[in-house]
């Protein structure tokens, strides 16, 4: 269960991030965490096919560290059902956007890059369910 309180800890700071007025985009260009990377979720992105390098290049950001776990957590713990359904027709949608977008972002390679490596974990995290 400790293990759990840590996650959820890095997913309530995802929400108080989104529920007072803060811009989610200003954390990707941050490099600097104080959290050490849960094993499981690093487990879970080699699994995705995330290299070492973008892995830790990735996860020192605290702000894509908090969204991985976010999204890793949701994957592991809502079960099959309308919540779940629900969750990956939201997130195709927000990767259909997050393409879009990278599209007119010529100059912002934190974005970019960071918007690569979250549509790629919503795609294998949403594909199966993670152990």
């Amino acid at each position: 269960m400790r293990d759990e309180h840590y996650l959820l800890r890095q997913a309530k700071a995802v929400r108080n991030a989104c529920a007072h007025p803060s811009n989610m985009l200003n954390g990707f260009s941050r490099t600097e965490g104080a959290v050490a990377t849960n094993a499981r979720v690093s487990d879970a992105l080699v699994e995705a096919g995330i290299s070492r390098r973008v892995r830790a290049a990735k996860m020192r950001n605290p702000r894509l560290q908090q969204i991985a776990t976010l999204l890793f957590l949701h994957a592991r713990i809502v079960p099959e059902g309308a919540g779940r359904s629900r969750a990956k027709t939201d997130l195709g949608m927000l990767r259909g956007v997050m393409d879009e977008t990278l599209g007119t972002l010529s100059g912002n390679d934190a974005v970019r890059s960071s918007f690569e490596f979250l549509s790629n974990i919503i795609l294998h995290f949403f594909q199966k369910k993670i152990k």
